[in-house]
């Protein structure tokens, strides 16, 4: 029997700290290995608790509506790319990394312009304590 996937997502975990500055780069590629161009897309980082659907800390590029929440759970300026070079970069200061140790669930996820969301990365996000 042939089996057909759409799904491209990575798991890759990720170990941090609580409480401090969080800095991570992350390079797009194709399936044949060139930059991916990032032109025109919205990132979503979302972070979420291990037993719940609930966001606990979401950074984006996307500054609109519902994201622009004045930073109480979307950073809508962690999110930097270098589209043509397929880069991710994601930064977050100390005050922000602020929810605690423990483990978590994340996905970073890519919209189009067209609409169309792609989850590229998932994994567990590892805070240690301060």
């Amino acid at each position: 029997m042939a089996t057909i996937s759409t799904d491209i997502a990575q798991n890759i975990d990720i170990i941090a700290r609580s409480n401090d500055s969080f800095d991570m780069q992350v390079t797009i590629t194709t399936s044949s290995g060139s930059a991916f161009d990032l032109t025109d897309y919205k990132i979503y980082m979302e972070i979420k608790g291990t037993s719940s659907s609930q966001i606990v800390k979401g950074f984006t590029n996307d500054t609109g509506t519902p994201y622009s929440d004045s930073g109480s759970l979307w950073n809508t300026s962690a999110i930097s790319l270098t589209p043509t070079s397929g880069i991710i970069s994601i930064t977050e200061s100390a005050t922000n990394m602020d929810f605690g140790k423990g483990t978590y669930k994340y996905t970073i996820k890519l919209k189009s312009s067209s609409g169309k969301t792609k989850t590229w990365v998932y994994g567990k996000l590892k805070l240690n304590d301060n």
